[in-house]
This record gives structure tokens, C-alpha cells and sequence, in this order.
């Protein structure tokens, strides 16, 4: 966890989650491996952004790399689940950078 200020106040946000096995899998003709990785850190990530806390519909979710693969990353224990807006604007910032910056105090305070 690592604490960021929103209008005086602390909040607590979660730097990374990390990968667990879940025997839950989604179904249908679009259920590949990618897909499977995605809703198993979804489930595992209480349906919720990991850097804005909004709740999350499993079609909008995508996957984000905690440290970018541009800087080194790799697939292995370094996978979260994020909203398409957090993980576009995160784009291949360092994720400390990401969590102290005006774009994801405004996201969280306008909740």
C-alpha cells in the first residue's frame, strides 16, 4: 500500500495485486489464455480498478504491467487490473510516479 493526498486527507492505494491461481474461468468462443489471466486478476481485484477504485464491468477491465515491459517488466508477477482510462493515461509511467499524479487525485477525489 502506499498513501496518496486527496484534498487533505489520506488515502490508501494498493501498489500492485498480485497474480493468484483461481479455479473460476470464463466461457465461450473468446475464452483464450489472455482472456482467462484477465478475469482471474478481475475477480481477484473485487471487480475494482487497483489505481482508482471504481468498480469495473469485466468488458472494460484491462490488464496493466506494474512495472512497464519499456523499463524492464515482465509477465511473471507483474500483472494488475486497471480501467481502460488509468491504464492509457499510466501508458509507460513507473507506477509511483502514476500513483502521486494530478490525473488519479482528481479521478479519486470525484468519486
Amino acid at each position: 500500500m502506499t498513501t496518496i493526498w486527496c484534498t487533505g486527507y489520506p488515502i490508501e492505494v494498493p501498489v500492485f495485486v498480485n497474480f493468484v491461481r483461481l479455479r473460476v474461468y470464463p466461457s465461450g468462443p473468446n475464452s483464450n489464455k489472455k482472456t482467462i489471466r484477465r478475469y482471474r486478476l478481475w475477480i481477484y481485484g473485487n471487480k475494482r480498478c487497483t489505481y482508482c477504485k471504481r468498480p469495473l464491468e469485466f468488458k472494460n477491465s484491462t490488464i496493466d504491467h506494474i512495472v512497464p515491459r519499456s523499463k524492464g517488466g515482465t509477465n511473471i508477477g507483474n500483472l494488475t487490473i486497471s480501467c481502460k482510462k488509468c491504464n492509457h493515461t499510466k501508458n509507460n509511467m513507473p507506477v509511483e510516479e502514476f500513483l502521486n499524479s494530478s490525473f488519479l487525485r482528481k479521478r479519486i477525489c470525484n468519486d
